[in-house]
């Protein structure tokens, strides 16, 4: 079964992660073409982010670490450990950083190069999801009942939004209000601008 998958159209490519551990990079341009498999995870592959015009990409997994791989060779350049949960969602940023959320009730910012982590922030509760704008310093987290928005330059919980009842999420650009609820667990999070916030449906 396919957990995660990431697209770049333009490219003609997209990566998927794989219930078997695997991660595979695709040629769209011709049907049912695996460039390569990238092996190394022990369990299911749940996360993935890509840097297409440097050919790397970010891997979470459900045997607790991530992993940072070229996608022109196969290779796994690091693999990070810490995380004592499944990793649920990654992201890679500028400058060799990355973040990562788990079930282990935090989120860690890590320095790809020295391959340590630089940050450990506490949620309170399992992560599910998360988004993170580089720019702005910020993550957005889900959990089962609430999500976080984390500062990570001043590491500290900007707002807790406890859930209640009701089929949308809103973000406003000048005083950046959220309004939330979702009748499940929240699953995925897109934040496309500083001003606008996109949920993915409930299951």
């Amino acid at each position: 079964m396919v957990k995660v998958v990431r697209l770049n159209w333009p490219r003609r490519r997209a990566l998927s992660g794989s219930c078997d551990g695997t991660l595979k990079l695709w040629d769209l341009d011709a049907e049912s073409s695996c460039i390569r498999s990238l092996h190394g995870h022990q369990d299911e592959v749940w996360s993935a982010d890509v840097d297409w015009a440097r050919s790397r990409a970010l891997s979470g997994s459900a045997d607790c670490t991530l992993r940072y791989w070229s996608l022109q060779s196969g290779d796994c350049m690091a693999t990070l450990h810490g995380h004592t949960s499944g990793v649920s969602a990654v992201s890679l940023g500028k400058g060799g950083r990355a973040a990562s959320s788990s079930w282990d009730r935090t989120l860690r910012l890590w320095d790809l190069e020295k391959q340590e982590c630089l940050t450990i922030l506490m949620h309170g509760s399992s992560v599910t999801t998360m988004s993170v704008d580089w720019e702005h310093g910020k993550a957005l987290c889900g959990s089962p009942q609430a999500m976080k928005l984390w500062d990570f330059n001043r590491q500290t919980c900007e707002h807790s939004l406890a859930g209640h009842l009701c089929d949308s999420i809103e973000v406003s650009g000048s005083s950046t209000p959220v309004s939330v609820g979702h009748n499940e667990c929240v699953t995925s999070l897109v934040m496309n601008s500083p001003d606008y916030l996109y949920p993915e449906a409930d299951a």
